[in-house]
Parts: structure tokens; sequence; C-alpha cells
């Protein structure tokens, strides 16, 4: 069963990590996406496989909602090309990045996306 939008009562504000660049970090212009904040702490494996801790796990719909300012729909998108290892992602006003991301799968169904965030 795919995880329900109407469950995501969350948003947080990403910006895609897009690569390395003479000055630093090169990331996308943020946007403002719906999901589910878990604010569990736990030690995960991050994209190059180190371990590391997780202090918030995101859980996505396959579809991402993209809202603007006042909770409306404007995009939808897929939370793997958006929540990209090092994209930094403001979640309740605390500054993260993200660890990895991952789909929960059945007979190739994305039911949701997992994501972790330091």
């Amino acid at each position: 069963m795919k995880v329900r939008r109407s469950a995501l009562k969350d948003t947080v504000v990403v910006a895609t990590h897009t690569g390395e660049g003479a000055y630093g970090p090169v990331d996308g212009t943020p946007v403002t996406v719906r999901c589910l904040v878990d604010e569990t702490r736990r030690l995960v494996r991050d994209a190059s496989g180190d371990e590391a801790v997780s202090e918030s796990t995101l859980l996505l719909h396959p579809r991402t909602q993209v809202v603007d300012g006042d909770g409306r729909v404007v995009a939808l998108v897929d939370p793997m090309t958006v929540f990209t290892p090092e994209s930094p992602v403001t979640i309740s006003g605390r500054k993260s990045r993200v660890l990895s991301a991952k789909q929960t799968k059945i007979r190739n169904s994305v039911l949701s996306v997992e994501v972790t965030c330091a």
C-alpha cells in the first residue's frame, strides 16, 4: 500500500546538491515538499557506506508534492532526484543534510521513499 498523501503533515525545505564548484558545494533552488518527519535518532550507513547518526528520517510519497508558501501544490517530483546525498535540508528550522535515500518497492511499484538526514 502506498503512503497516503493525507498522512504527510510536515514540510521541509530541500536544495538538491548538484556537485562541487570552485567555491564549495553547488546546490539547486530550494523547494518546500510535503513529508512525514520522524525525529528518532538511529545509526545508518550514508551513501558512501560509512556509519553515521541520523537525526531525522523523512517519509515521502513516490510522487512528492512541491508546495508554495500558502501550501498549494505547484509540482510533483521524484524524491530520488531531489533528495540526493549531501543535499541541504531544513527541518523545523534546523539545518541538516541528506545521508541517503531509499525506495520501498513491491513488484516494481514504488510504495514510499525514506530519506535519512544528519
